[in-house]
């Protein structure tokens, strides 16, 4: 009887003290800081927005400068238990999961695929909101805030010498702020080869990062691990679409003799067999049409590739009527009488995207037109009802040392060595790209502008970016615009810069 007496005291003890601490440790800023993170989902790209919280505040609130002493930011499920003795909160989520924030939102309402980032102070605490209209835009929105709005509002909080990062979270009160936004565009993708990335999850994360929410992935051979791509993507809020050729490689040839109903077989065999089974999001093509040619076996190139575009998608669509398809269409090869008009009878259901309509920013600014071809873009918007146009105005490929995969192969997972020289190989090289944004960006604005004041506006926009991150200003200003032209070209370029700063 003393010795289980004994052990309940001391276990009482033991209790009462480290509730004791944990009090000290909750009630002491320099012990972990004063914030903590309501949330009401921890799936998909909300529990991607705990991630990027957690790492990015932790970095200046949960580690001593001198001790090894490991703090945790706090989590607090929306209904659950509540986190004691913080005094300040981020809540994040969609607003009809998360009771909490919709009783801190007020009137305030979200746009479709928006997202809502509010500041403030209530009863002695601060209070950050980040209201996503989907489960993608509350994982934006805490890019957004991190990236963008948090730098900005801390310059309000410190005179000109003392303005480090990580002033927001030590603040005593917090500038209030509203800030309300969605896309014009609802497709913004990155267009790659592949196997070029070495790294497929710093990659999603960087798409996540400039709102982009599709990734095109180009291949030749089959990807090994594609189910685990795909499910990585999508937990960062992206779809994928694998890419392949039906016929590309006839480009500029005249190929006499071509049996289009045996090339048609083929390319419904290879979808069946190699990129069907690799899932995904839906899959994108491009055919002939990287040629000034008129004809191709002596056929109308733009009627024979309609025809063959046409029956082919119709088969996979028999197999599979939910299979999205995108279509990419090289404009060179139909800027010719009657070419549009061919053009205007492909499937209605398939989405085409456009390269190589007018100079830039759909060239990359060496030579020729400098300048969009906006007539011919405002043209083909009338012709298909999705349409999406595909930029260069970004360090690519150097197509000059291309080295083809030679079988199947493990995308994006060539290890953080190899990673680390790519980025910097190509960190030199960004600076170029940059200056004809600086000098020609406006010009673009203006041009997206003037697409989305038609009566059908671009369905999506696509950016060949640099395929491994971190991503350079010129990139960012391509998401910025992809995302919006309502602030001016000014604010979209402060906006890319403030993206391109490394993630502190």
């Amino acid at each position: 009887m003393n010795r289980l007496f004994h052990a309940v005291a001391v276990g009482s003890l033991c209790c009462a003290v480290q509730a004791a601490y944990d009090g000290v440790l909750n009630n002491n800023p320099a012990r972990g800081g004063t914030w903590k993170v309501v949330y009401s989902s921890a799936e998909g790209p909300e529990g991607r927005a705990l991630e990027i919280l957690t790492e990015r505040v932790g970095q200046h609130l949960l580690r001593d400068s001198h001790r090894a002493t490991a703090l945790m930011l706090p989590l607090e499920k929306d209904g659950g238990v509540p986190v004691q003795g913080k005094r300040d909160k981020v809540v994040i989520g969609v607003p009809a999961k998360n009771a909490t924030l919709r009783a801190l939102m007020g009137d305030a309402t979200i746009p479709k695929d928006g997202y809502l980032i509010k500041t403030f102070n209530e009863k002695g605490g601060n209070v950050v909101l980040v209201a996503g209209d989907t489960p993608s835009a509350v994982l934006w929105g805490v890019f957004d805030f991190l990236d963008v709005i948090m730098p900005t509002l801390e310059a309000k909080l410190a005179d000109p010498h003392k303005r480090f990062a990580g002033t927001f979270f030590r603040a005593a009160k917090v500038p209030a702020y509203t800030y309300i936004t969605a896309p014009e565009t609802p497709v913004r993708t990155v267009w790659s080869w592949g196997f070029v990335l070495d790294d497929y999850r710093s990659a999603f994360r960087a798409m996540a990062r400039a709102r982009m929410n599709r990734v095109i992935l180009w291949n030749n051979r089959p990807v090994v691990n594609a189910r685990d791509v795909v499910e990585c993507a999508h937990s960062w809020g992206v779809e994928v679409y694998w890419g392949f050729s039906w016929g590309w490689t006839f480009s500029g040839m005249e190929a006499a003799g071509l049996d289009f109903g045996k090339l048609s077989d083929g390319i419904v065999e290879q979808w069946r067999t190699m990129w069907k089974p690799m899932g995904g999001d839906g899959i994108y093509f491009q055919s002939f049409t990287e040629s000034r040619r008129a004809t191709i076996a002596g056929r109308s190139l733009p009627e024979t590739l309609t025809e063959l575009v046409n029956t082919t998608a119709k088969r996979i669509h028999d197999e599979a009527p939910d299979t999205k398809i995108v279509f990419g269409l090289h404009a060179s090869s139909i800027k010719r009488p009657g070419g549009t008009e061919a053009i205007a009878k492909v499937d209605p259901s398939l989405e085409i995207l456009w390269e190589d309509c007018g100079g830039f920013p759909f060239g990359d600014g060496n030579g020729g037109v400098s300048v969009p071809d906006t007539v011919f873009c405002e043209k083909v918007l009338a012709l298909t009802p999705n349409v999406g146009f595909l930029w260069k105005a970004q360090l690519r490929i150097d197509w000059s040392d291309f080295v083809s995969p030679s079988g199947p192969f493990l995308l994006g997972c060539a290890g953080r060595k190899l990673l680390d020289r790519d980025v910097e190989n190509a960190a030199y090289r960004h600076p170029a790209f940059d200056e004809r944004w600086i000098l020609n960006g406006k010009t673009v604005w203006e041009h997206v502008r003037k697409l989305r004041s038609g009566g059908r506006r671009p369905f999506e926009f696509t950016a060949t970016a640099e395929y491994n991150p971190p991503y350079s200003f010129a990139t960012h200003c391509q998401a910025e615009l992809f995302w919006s032209t309502a602030d001016s070209w000014e604010e979209a370029a402060k906006r890319a810069r403030l993206r391109t700063r490394p993630e502190w």
